[in-house]
């Protein structure tokens, strides 16, 4: 009886359906400065119900940052793997050889090694990066890159790619923002 349970058993399970393919796609979200000790208690009020969604589905981690911190030497240590040293952005600023007492924000052409979007581009795979420190000018990539310095009103060759990327895109006016709070 003990046999026949168990063909039984392993019959069965054999018969469920078997699990879904992996996702296709992957998303990775930073929100700078945003610590979970910040954002824990806003989903808890029902804050940012979206995030809220993403956690729950995705996967989370505190991140174990370079110190002193900085954010673009953070996020391009993330984009590179590679710590400081190695992909060459030390601060947000740089003094330009020559150009003594005129610091510039540092810029992706001083960056040394391939991002995360260069290598999953080279194999095919589209990416759309939006936002991420240190991509201005943005460089040509296989699919869609918004640099770090759009909100500054870069939008043209060389803070969007492609540069016909956004352009009919309606830039959103302070009554368009406070209608959408609500």
């Amino acid at each position: 009886m003990a046999r026949w349970l168990i063909a039984v058993c392993v019959a069965v399970s054999g018969c469920t359906q078997p699990p879904p393919p992996p996702a296709d796609n992957v998303v990775i979200l930073g929100l700078d400065a945003a610590t979970w000790d910040v954002l824990d208690p806003l989903m808890k009020r029902g804050l940012l119900p979206n995030l809220q969604k993403l956690r729950a589905v995705g996967t989370t981690a505190p991140l174990q940052s370079t110190q002193p911190s900085s954010s673009p030497v953070i996020w391009t240590s993330i984009a590179t793997g590679k710590i400081p040293e190695k992909h060459g952005i030390s601060s947000f600023i740089r003094f330009p050889t020559g150009e003594a007492g005129k610091p510039s924000p540092v810029s992706r052409t001083l960056r040394h090694g391939k991002a995360f979007w260069n290598i999953v581009g080279e194999h095919g795979r589209d990416v759309a990066i939006v936002g991420w420190f240190v991509t201005w000018p943005v460089e040509a990539v296989n699919g869609r890159m918004v640099s770090d310095r759009a909100h500054w009103g870069a939008i043209d060759d060389q803070g969007i790619f492609p540069p016909s990327y956004l352009t009919d895109l309606a830039v959103p006016t302070m009554d368009d923002a406070r209608a959408a709070i609500p």
